[in-house]
């Protein structure tokens, strides 16, 4: 027996446009036995025909259709005619929801190119990819949050061009929830992102114009609400049972999904892998220099390891130096009592190296004193203060039992932290 389903597909098929012959092979591949498929038709064609026979189908017309456009939609499959039925204001509604879907699919891109351009500056000024969602997660979610309601617009699109009474209220619902979510999200992004950007100023200065626009994350907004309101006025247009969607609305949904919901999602998952685990490249620094990397064991409280073994750095007339950052995390980068950065720098000497020239050299006419450090080739390294604008500026320097010069700089740290920074060195 045909069921409800079966007629309701059939009808849709017919609505579309295809051939007996079409919907025959369409039906066969959904699995309706042959017997079923001919009852079908036959209910299909005594309700909407005047006989079984007739080489016409009448198919159901908008009341508000005047009656000189009633025409019959002929059994070849011909739909043309049909789409003149279809009311002004569905179309003009389902175009609406498209349109918001476009919008969320260029903010998807926008996003996602923010991410990269984002994270390109970072590396440029030291911090391991992707270092910076490490304390700022929410960064990520924008582009997924894009594709997403993307998706679902266009889901909704598709769904209330066939009058769907279900996908009413779900698109209502859509229509508020969705543009809160992203205003919320938008405003979490724009304090982190500002600090991130103060606080690395000449890594940013080239997008500068760019990361302004963050501001403007909603620019939908206006849409949306007279998309609302629209659908809120012409709700009893859309009274139709559900149906499912055409193959060529499915393979649209499926490739918007493929090529650009999935890939959101994946850069999200990647971008928050490599936060968790950063990269400090360590290794890759290691390969690039002939002398021996000391690494921390103990940093002092409330600081991390901010960027990378950068090589190139100078030290003693030495341009292959190994420099390190150890500074407050990301996060608390707006603290005004937020730990003093301590900066280490190495580079390989040979045996007969004079640290004193070296120190009184950087020192100039401030008065230098010896430091006793368990780590150093002699027992003890040289160290000096001064007095700047920012603080006490402390600087210590000390040769290594293998001929590497550490050099550790800070201001306003106390030396005793310093101090057991040095000792950790292995």
């Amino acid at each position: 027996m045909a069921s409800q389903e079966l007629l309701d597909y059939l009808h849709l098929l017919m609505h579309e446009g295809h051939t007996d012959d079409s919907i025959r092979k369409i039906l066969f591949q959904k699995q309706y036995s042959s017997q079923d498929i001919d009852e079908a038709f036959k209910i299909i064609y005594r309700k909407f025909s005047a006989s079984p026979k007739t080489n016409t189908l009448d198919l159901p017309i908008d009341p508000d259709t005047p009656e000189k456009n009633k025409e019959n939609v002929s059994k070849n499959g011909k739909s043309n005619e049909n789409q003149k039925h279809k009311p002004k204001i569905v179309l003009f509604i389902t175009l609406l929801f498209i349109t918001i879907a476009i919008l969320f699919f260029t903010k998807t891109v926008m996003s996602i190119y923010f991410i990269y351009i984002f994270n390109k500056a970072m590396i440029s000024a030291g911090t391991p990819s992707f270092y910076v969602f490490k304390y700022y997660p929410i960064l990520l979610l924008l582009p997924c949050l894009s594709g997403i309601f993307m998706f679902i617009f266009l889901y909704e699109a598709f769904k209330l061009y066939l009058q769907s009474k279900k996908v009413l209220i779900k698109s209502i619902i859509s229509l508020t929830i969705f543009p809160l979510i992203m205003t919320i999200t938008s405003s979490m992004m724009i304090m982190p992102v500002k600090r991130i950007t103060d606080s690395y100023e000449s890594s940013f200065q080239n997008i500068s114009s760019y990361l302004s626009a963050i501001n403007l994350f909603n620019p939908e907004i206006i849409l949306i609400s007279a998309t609302l309101l629209v659908l809120l006025i012409f709700r009893n247009k859309f009274m139709a049972a559900d149906m499912r969607l055409p193959i060529s609305s499915r393979i649209i949904l499926s490739m918007s999904f493929i090529l650009i919901v999935l890939p959101a999602f994946g850069l999200a998952g990647y971008g928050f892998f490599l936060s968790t685990y950063p990269d400090y490249k360590y290794k890759q620094a290691k390969s690039q220099v002939p002398f021996y990397i000391f690494k921390p064991t103990y940093i002092p409280e409330n600081r991390v390891q901010g960027s990378v073994f950068i090589v190139g750095a100078n030290l003693a007339r030495k341009n292959n130096a190994i420099m390190t950052v150890y500074e407050a995390p990301l996060d608390k980068l707006g603290d005004r009592n937020r730990p003093a950065t301590i900066l280490l720098k190495q580079v390989g000497v040979g045996g007969g190296f004079n640290l004193d020239i070296f120190v009184s050299d950087i020192a100039e006419d401030i008065t230098v004193r010896n430091q006793a450090i368990k780590k150093a080739k002699s027992g003890q390294g040289l160290v000096f203060t001064k007095q700047t604008n920012n603080g006490t500026y402390i600087n210590l320097s000390y040769i290594t039992n293998v001929d590497v010069l550490i050099n550790i700089t800070s201001v306003n740290t106390p030396l005793q932290e310093i101090m057991e920074f040095a000792e950790s060195l292995e």
